[in-house]
């Protein structure tokens, strides 16, 4: 049995999540490679150090922890660089549709959406991608970005809204009922 904290299994721990966790994290930094790298070893570097504390939880419970510390590294670097934008930022989605959503298929209709994630404000893109990607709960996305939960609902309320055109759209060219 080994001792717990071991960097063996820290090790394993991290060959099995780094793959999903970078490309979370690259969707939040809106496909920045060079942040999206520094953000992860800084997500993994802590969670290194509180290894001894989070050996024994499940790998998917650690992989989430590691997304939310991530996240709010992310927040902080937008933050210092001053480039976050209002929550309250209402998009154009009528230009969006306009030119994408006429050609949707299932592969367009999935990078349409990634494209809807990346226009969305800093802080918005990270609550979305931590909610639908990651699977996170609004309470433990709220602790890692350091907003309310009320406010986490409706960051992902006002997506689902954008989204909608996209849904509609997609369903009605596939001829599909969304009830």
């Amino acid at each position: 049995m080994k001792p717990v904290g071991d960097s063996a299994t820290f090790g394993a721990f991290y060959e099995s999540t780094a793959k999903q966790v970078t490309a979370t994290v690259r969707r939040m930094t809106k496909g920045d490679d060079n942040l999206t790298a520094d953000v992860v070893q800084d997500a993994y570097l802590e969670m290194l150090r509180c290894w001894a504390r989070r050996e024994g939880h499940l790998r998917d419970d650690n992989r989430k922890y590691v997304v939310g510390i991530a996240a709010n590294k992310v927040s902080d670097v937008y933050r210092r660089r001053q480039k976050l934008a209002e929550l309250d930022v209402e998009l154009d989605v009528a230009s969006f549709e306009d030119d994408v959503v006429d050609r949707l298929d299932e592969d367009v209709a999935l990078a349409a959406v990634r494209e809807l994630i990346d226009r969305q404000p800093p802080r918005r893109r990270v609550v979305v991608t931590m909610y639908f990607i990651e699977g996170i709960e609004y309470a433990d996305i709220a602790r890692s970005v350091g907003i309310t939960e009320s406010t986490v609902r409706t960051q992902v309320e006002r997506f689902f809204k954008l989204l909608s055109p996209l849904t509609d759209k997609f369903t009605d060219m596939r001829g599909g009922d969304r009830s």
